[in-house]
């Protein structure tokens, strides 16, 4: 397939924003908060690696940061956006 096929893909089934997904996930939808966490797992999986510098040590970290924005998705103000 050609990446023409898949831009015209995304063009006709955009994905929905991060402050939908947010809103959802509140709702208690955890496909929409699974969704949000594969969306920023690479970047924030770098970012650990970055500091801790091992690489299991970096998967746990991810996933206490997953736990713990889920925990709190109820007082999350929305001042900043998601993936910070």
């Amino acid at each position: 397939m050609s990446t023409s096929v898949f831009a015209d893909f995304r063009a006709q089934h955009p994905q929905p924003s991060d402050d939908q997904m947010l809103s959802e996930a509140r709702s208690g939808d955890g496909r929409a908060f699974a969704e949000l966490c594969q969306r920023y797992t690479g970047l924030l999986k770098r970012s650990i690696s970055r500091i801790v510098r091992h690489r299991e040590d970096a998967e746990d970290v991810l996933q206490e940061t997953f736990l713990n924005a889920y925990q709190h998705l109820d007082s999350f103000q929305g001042k900043c956006s998601f993936s910070t």
